[in-house]
């Protein structure tokens, strides 16, 4: 007898739906889960990128203001735009200077602002470039060579003659000048303006100061004039477009960077300005007077600071103070020229950052606010980035030195000839 079929059996409607919103559960949670995480790696990504660029962008800053003033009278560390009736130490005859201010069209106001970024501007010279000078002229010098790197307009240098005087003068090039082998390099420079910082062209007047005729030859003497190399260092923040024009700060869609100028142009014309670290929003910069009454100045939010004793005091009463003033005067603090706001009394800068994710997130679309930092408030910004503020302060040694930085240059038969110090 033939078996007796048994009937086939599939799923009914219900089973079928039950697995079908099973499994969209399942793949739900999954997608859910996935894109939880995908968010965590994108948030801990931008997190390390903000951080990371904090860190560059400090430690570069932080690095290069520990220089300030190395090798310079403290006169001229900082830069908050014109100031007159400044006086050289090593200056012939005691000649009265001027700093002109680089690229600033109001003093003070032009390094700080309370709705923008702020400016840093100072000076340093390099430690590590010294080259002999062969001749000297009001309209150019001629170094010894080789020169291994090229020399940019717009570079600084500091002459200095290493003779009893000690005097040196600040002269600026004119044209760029290429490296080279060759064991004469001359170098033009810009018109003099007086006793300007940058153009004391005048200075090297060897019928004046016959020191600077002391020069280099072959068989060389034991004291001649040399060069040195003044770096300017101007930090600001930059916002760029999609193609890499510059545009204004805080324009939409634009991207913005914290670079350095250090006011030098190639033999093409081009500016050499620095890219020193992206998506840094905003620099804000306080002064630390250590020595004043009120010590600190450009931290008060909503205050910009100007030109007065208890801000920048780029002419004080007293006077502005000189390497030969003792540190601390307890005798007669009002009449202590190291007591008052004058950028050559700085001793330390409060540096405060703004770091912004690199890319907008979805979700901080109602997030438009810059943090306050220093003396600029809270303020609207692009929406949609991930923004973190940073500090630290850094000091200025340099401008507390009683003498200037030069390598030792002694000879036996005077062995105190490099009094200027060392």
């Amino acid at each position: 007898m033939a078996p007796t079929p048994r009937p086939v059996r599939g799923f009914t409607l219900f089973e079928l739906m039950v697995s079908i919103a099973a499994s969209a559960i399942v793949i739900s949670a999954a997608l859910s889960l996935l894109g939880a995480q995908q968010r965590m790696f994108r948030l801990t990504t931008d997190q390390r990128g903000v951080q990371e660029t904090a860190r560059i962008a400090l430690d570069t800053l932080s690095s290069s203001l520990r220089l300030a003033g190395y090798g310079l009278e403290p006169i001229y560390a900082f830069d908050f735009g014109a100031t007159a009736n400044l006086t050289m130490d090593r200056a012939p005859e005691g000649t009265t200077t001027a700093l002109p201010g680089y690229d600033c069209a109001a003093a003070v106001t032009c390094r700080d602002a309370i709705d923008a970024p702020d400016e840093l501007v100072f000076y340093a010279r390099d430690s590590q470039w010294m080259r002999p000078v062969r001749a000297v002229g009001e309209g150019s010098i001629t170094l010894a060579g080789p020169l291994a790197q090229p020399l940019h307009r717009g570079q600084i240098l500091q002459v200095a003659c290493f003779t009893a005087e000690m005097y040196w003068a600040f002269v600026t090039v004119a044209a760029e000048v290429p490296a080279t082998a060759s064991d004469t390099v001359p170098v033009a420079l810009l018109p003099g303006v007086d006793a300007d910082f940058g153009r004391q062209n005048r200075f090297l007047d060897t019928a004046v100061n016959p020191c600077f005729g002391d020069v280099f030859t072959n068989p060389a003497p034991e004291r001649f004039t040399r060069a040195f190399l003044v770096n300017r260092y101007r930090y600001r923040i930059r916002s760029y477009d999609a193609a890499g024009a510059p545009v204004a700060w805080g324009a939409a869609g634009s991207r913005p960077s914290l670079v350095l100028d250090r006011g030098l142009v190639d033999g093409a014309g081009q500016s050499l300005e620095e890219v020193v670290a992206p998506d840094v929003e905003d620099l804000q910069v306080a002064y630390l007077f250590p020595r004043a009454a009120t010590r600190l100045a450009g931290g008060t939010p909503g205050a910009q600071l100007a030109n007065g004793a208890a801000d920048i005091d780029l002419a004080p009463l007293v006077r502005h103070p000189l390497f030969s003033d003792e540190p601390e005067n307890r005798e007669n603090p009002a009449a202590d020229p190291r007591r008052t706001h004058h950028p050559a009394n700085i001793g330390a800068v409060q540096l405060t950052i703004v770091v912004r994710g690199a890319s907008q997130e979805s979700e901080r679309t109602g997030d438009p606010f810059l943090p306050a930092a220093g003396n600029r408030p809270a303020q609207l910004g692009e929406s949609g980035y991930r923004r973190s503020l940073f500090q630290t302060t850094v000091a200025t040694p340099n401008l507390y030195t009683r003498g200037p930085h030069f390598p030792a240059y002694r000879t036996a038969a005077d062995p105190e000839l490099n009094a200027g110090g060392g």
